[in-house]
């Protein structure tokens, strides 16, 4: 089993932190590759988010007379993390998909004839929803042993996927869609995006190599799917 992808848009600063200004010794608002809206763009904290899965919590709370305990939050601020994430990607689909109908992005791929990066990812690969260690991720891709593909959207509350929107969905998809195609297919399926500069295993080596190849495949996703 082996998974690329690497954390997208990493903050310079800690979650608990609204933005890096805030952080002892911090500076500046952020930074790291990945996101529709633009390289660096900074997403609602971990405690900002924690906070109001909370008052949504003791909502919830209210309306079931007080059944809800509070051993069961962690439970629910997780559901609601889940659904979160479900309902970006429902959001992000459509986006995702007019975005790879024009010829730009389309072009990052070089598939068999009468087959679709769209197909690909409605047809080919298993799309799943679980927390990752890491809260900087936005989504992970693992190809299995057998040719199989899963794209992974991390539902950890606060991370950087659950705190995004729609169009930053749409860019994780299509970011994860390349590295899909690529275990798919072989490289030459992603042609288009390797002549500009996309690193297909951009979750190795140093943490300098590691950024490098996120800016790379930021630039490739945003100058052909969203300019």
């Amino acid at each position: 089993m082996i998974t690329v992808g690497s954390p997208r848009r990493t903050r310079a600063c800690p979650p608990e932190y609204e933005s890096c200004a805030e952080a002892p010794g911090g500076g500046g608002s952020g930074g790291g590759a990945g996101g529709g809206g633009g390289q660096g763009t900074g997403t609602a904290g971990q405690a900002e988010l924690e906070a109001a899965l909370a008052i949504y919590l003791e909502n919830a709370r209210e309306a079931f007379g007080g059944w809800l305990g509070s051993d069961d939050s962690d439970t629910v601020m997780q559901a609601i993390a889940d659904r979160m994430a479900r309902n970006l990607v429902t959001g992000g689909s459509a986006i995702a998909q007019n975005a790879l109908d024009t010829p730009s992005c389309a072009g990052l791929f070089n598939l068999p004839a009468g087959v679709t990066a769209w197909d690909v990812l409605q047809s080919k690969v298993t799309m799943t929803y679980v927390p990752e260690d890491d809260w900087h991720t936005f989504a992970s891709t693992t190809y299995g042993a057998n040719g199989s593909v899963t794209i992974n959207f991390n539902t950890d509350i606060g991370s950087n996927f659950v705190t995004s929107d729609a169009s930053s969905a749409a860019d994780t998809m299509i970011h994860e869609l390349i590295h899909a195609v690529y275990g798919l297919y072989g490289a030459n399926a992603v042609a288009g995006a390797i002549a500009q500069g996309w690193v297909n295993d951009d979750g190795s080596g140093s943490a300098a190599q590691q950024a490098a190849a996120e800016t790379a495949n930021f630039a490739v996703v945003k100058n052909n799917c969203f300019k």
